[in-house]
């Protein structure tokens, strides 16, 4: 296979360092995302920079391993996966898949011991290994044919004169290591008595643990030979508990691990939902989901009263001068060219019901040209508010991608009536979708009879000010005073 290289990746390893690594990352519904967004960020980085001809993508399944009917204890301090990682596993699967990378996963295994067998299996076809992984168990299986790439070292590359220079021992040597001084992360017990270094002095002259315990008559010290021959059966064990097992029924074709063309529309949907909006960035046009361009016709002012004459219908509303605003009446869009008095009218017009978004601002805005905005129906930004609080942000695009999975209306920087007729677009596809939410919410009545009146309030104290009583505060502030004083005395008399 010439140069061909398998990349495996200890997937849940990298899910775990994603997700302590990313705080605070979830949809606007809740559905926390740190650990799939990190996750996804290093899978990508690694087809990137290393361009791999084959890859798998290896997952651990549950706690419940063949090592737990060895030794009950293994990994028994381990605490469960947090429930914020257990609610993202399904979409890190999901998005793999989708990318078109090969996944494995078996019950009663490691991840650790389904690289060991692809790895095996790979070197039979001829082909090289390269792991992704900072767990030093998988050390054990570099030689010539096999590396390892620790992320948590800084994508530092393990060859067998690397681990050496680190343990002091060849690779296939750490499950002898772990064996002699134990782990703390598998709970893996110790022997007592024998430190590191006295482990590594062992294994450099005697190179493994079943030739250690048949030459422990010959140990010196006292104490060492003793400790050796005293725990021989848990030392045995523990090499046990330490060694992978390359040789699991797993079937393998080197065909299967090669990586497949993605299906992005599945990824669009999928980083839709979880609202990747970066990743969405870097998907195929095609499969992205899109706003619908709206385009506005011109129309003149004095056709504008007959255009807003249909009975019951709103009247969307978008941009801050007369001049260049864009406004929508059902399915029509259209800016009025030379706005004058008809457009002024309709605008002041209680009657009609205006819909749009911030619609204090616009009110605001349109005071300065003489201009009262009456007839405030439906303000999607306050919709929004009402719906969720706590959100982040208020901005239409947003909020159109929160209720439609829509990226926000394309528009032409240059041409503020091209971005204010697909402003108009949005709000009219959110509108009917955000009031609907109110009503089932039983909020449509808050939101009518108290938020969209206090719009109205809002707006004229932004333009006309506040009007105080001094005299009032005033006396307000001696009555304060005074309480105060009486609770000072009470307190130092009690």
């Amino acid at each position: 296979m010439g140069n061909a290289t398998v990349y495996l990746i200890d997937a849940t390893a990298l899910c775990y360092r994603a997700f302590y690594a990313i705080r605070n990352l979830s949809t606007l519904k809740g559905q926390q995302t740190n650990a799939v967004f990190g996750f996804v960020r290093m899978l990508r980085k690694i087809i990137k920079d290393h361009k791999p001809d084959f890859l798998a993508v290896c997952f651990d399944v549950s706690r419940a391993t063949f090592r737990q009917k060895k030794y009950a204890q293994y990994k028994a301090q381990r605490e469960a996966m947090p429930d914020g990682l257990s609610s993202q596993m399904s979409f890190i699967k999901e998005i793999v898949r989708a990318y078109g990378i090969p996944l494995y996963e078996r019950e009663g295994y490691e991840a650790d011991d389904i690289i060991a067998t692809l790895a095996h299996q790979a070197r039979k076809h001829g082909v090289k290994s390269t792991v992704i992984s900072s767990d030093k168990d998988l050390l054990q299986l570099v030689d010539e044919d096999i590396s390892v790439i620790s992320p948590q070292a800084e994508d530092a590359v393990y060859d067998a004169a690397r681990v050496k220079d680190k343990f002091g021992l060849a690779p296939a040597q750490i499950p002898d290591l772990i064996a002699l001084i134990g782990d703390s992360v598998d709970n893996i017990p110790g022997i007592k008595g024998i430190s590191e270094k006295k482990a590594v002095a062992l294994l450099s002259e005697y190179g493994a643990i079943e030739k250690i315990i048949r030459s422990a008559g010959a140990i010196t010290p006292v104490k060492l030979r003793q400790a050796i021959e005293e725990n021989a059966p848990q030392i045995c064990l523990n090499k046990e508990l330490a060694s992978l097992d390359d040789n699991m029924d797993l079937a393998f074709s080197l065909e299967a691990l090669a990586i497949q063309e993605p299906d992005v529309k599945k990824l669009a949907e999928i980083f839709t939902d979880l609202e990747f909006k970066a990743f969405l960035k870097d998907l195929p046009a095609s499969a992205q989901p899109a706003a619908p361009v709206v385009t506005a016709v011109y129309v003149t002012d004095k056709d504008l009263p007959a255009l807003c004459a249909q009975p019951s219908a709103e009247l969307y509303i978008a941009g801050e001068i007369r001049d260049s605003m864009v406004f929508g009446v059902s399915d029509k869009v259209f800016r009025v060219e030379k706005a004058g008095g008809c457009t002024k009218q309709i605008l002041e017009d209680p009657a009609i019901r205006k819909v749009g978004h911030d619609l204090k601002k616009i009110k605001v805005a349109l005071a300065a040209e003489g201009i009262v905005l009456r007839g405030l129906y439906f303000d999607t930004m306050i919709a929004a508010y009402l719906l969720n609080p706590a959100r982040p942000s208020f901005k239409l695009r947003d909020i159109v991608w929160e209720y439609l999975k829509e990226p926000g209306a394309p528009g032409d920087a240059d041409l503020v009536a091209a971005e204010s007729a697909n402003e108009i677009g949005s709000i009219r596809r959110v509108y009917p979708v955000l009031k609907a939410a109110l009503r089932d919410n039983r909020l449509l009545p808050l939101f009518e009879t108290l938020e969209m009146p206090l719009v109205e309030v809002l707006s004229d104290m932004q333009l006309n000010g506040i009007r105080l009583d001094t005299g009032k505060l005033k006396k307000l502030s001696t009555d304060l005073e005074q309480r105060l004083a009486k609770l000072i005395r009470t307190i130092y008399d009690l």
